[in-house]
């Protein structure tokens, strides 16, 4: 039960973190097409990247975003570096206060959720300290709300502002995100050669479409849970074992109850199908009663999650329904030498036992 609970609250987690980034990607970006690189903190994509993709025959606008660590009003964080007036155009921010498209050097943006948190408003100053010992003060220029679909806690700055602050080498170029004139399949093909022919110079660029993007980062949830499914399925096993001694103790502790039924005519076939049965029973109530502890915790993570931006509570019902088979025939399967034992009993010495 135990087992199964972790199963199902790690599968309705997991599930609530994909359905919330696949609605944030919905809901935020208004481009087509995401240039990312193979891995975090590479500098893969190369600065001018986004220029050359904006030049293409086709495409809108291209908006790059840009990453660095500084400490941030003495704590450490992500910041995030971006054209204002272009990403305006492929994600959505909602302006709560000030205009995000209009941030200038010497602001920077705070989400609403790090507004609250850290007592902000308008006009505040916010200070900055990078890695490489840099230090300045910004004034806190826009307070936007968005399901901005990047890891980060909020900070967002000109690139202008991130060039005059962070030298080249500490700047991680994480994504292009990209809108075309024409979103017609006609436009689509007639824009793909040249956006191409700028990422495949690239190695480890990646050229996705909406769909290949939201899949893309699902998938990296999916990895997460077959590692963690991998250690779950030792506690599977025990659990099954514990299934096994339990019948094997029930055989034992009845020894006299079933030399009785068999000799009223109980076959051994139907002593072998009752200890089965009762197998099937322990591992099913086990499973549903573990699923039902697994969902209610899972929700209450995903409630607590909310303002972290898991916003989707959702429930796997296809992988459930498959772990109840299994542990159907997981019941089935740990009473095979039970129900051997109890069928194979010496019906006299089984009626004369205490």
């Amino acid at each position: 039960m135990i087992g199964i609970g972790l199963v199902g609250f790690i599968a309705v987690t997991a599930q609530s973190v994909k359905a919330s980034t696949v609605d944030a990607i919905n809901q935020s970006v208004t481009g087509q097409y995401v240039v990312t690189t193979e891995s975090f903190g590479s500098t893969a994509l190369p600065q001018s990247m986004a220029a050359e993709l904006d030049a293409v025959t086709g495409v809108r606008v291209a908006a790059g975003v840009s990453a660095t660590f500084a400490n941030i009003n003495n704590s450490g964080k992500i910041i995030l570096a971006v054209d204002p007036d272009a990403i305006s155009q492929v994600i959505e921010f909602d302006d709560v206060e000030g205009s995000f498209a209009s941030l200038g050097v010497g602001e920077i943006a705070a989400s609403e959720k790090l507004a609250e948190e850290k007592q902000l408003k308008i006009g505040d100053p916010v200070q900055l300290v990078f890695i490489q010992g840099g230090t300045t003060t910004l004034t806190l220029g826009s307070i936007y709300k968005t399901e901005f679909p990047i890891q980060g806690p909020g900070w967002i700055i000109s690139t202008d502002q991130f060039n005059t602050l962070v030298p080249p080498s500490q700047q991680t170029f994480l994504s292009i995100y990209i809108k075309l004139d024409d979103t017609s399949s006609a436009g689509v093909d007639a824009a793909l050669p040249g956006r191409k022919a700028v990422t495949d110079t690239v190695p480890g660029a990646k050229l996705q479409n909406l769909e290949e993007y939201k899949k893309a980062q699902t998938d990296q949830v999916n990895q997460f849970l077959q590692i963690v499914y991998v250690l779950l399925a030792l506690a599977l096993i025990i659990a099954i074992v514990g299934v096994v001694n339990t019948l094997l103790l029930s055989v034992y502790e009845r020894t006299r109850e079933l030399g009785l039924l068999r000799a009223v005519g109980m076959s051994r076939r139907q002593v072998r199908s009752t200890i089965r049965l009762e197998s099937v029973i322990i591992s099913l109530m086990g499973t549903l009663i573990g699923l039902v502890i697994g969902i209610i915790f899972g929700w209450a993570l995903v409630t607590a999650l909310v303002d972290e931006g898991i916003t989707s509570f959702a429930i796997p019902w296809s992988q459930l329904f498959i772990i109840v088979i299994i542990a159907i025939l997981a019941g089935v399967g740990a009473a095979l030498y039970p129900a051997r034992r109890a069928a194979r009993l010496d019906v006299l010495r089984a009626i004369s036992s205490d």
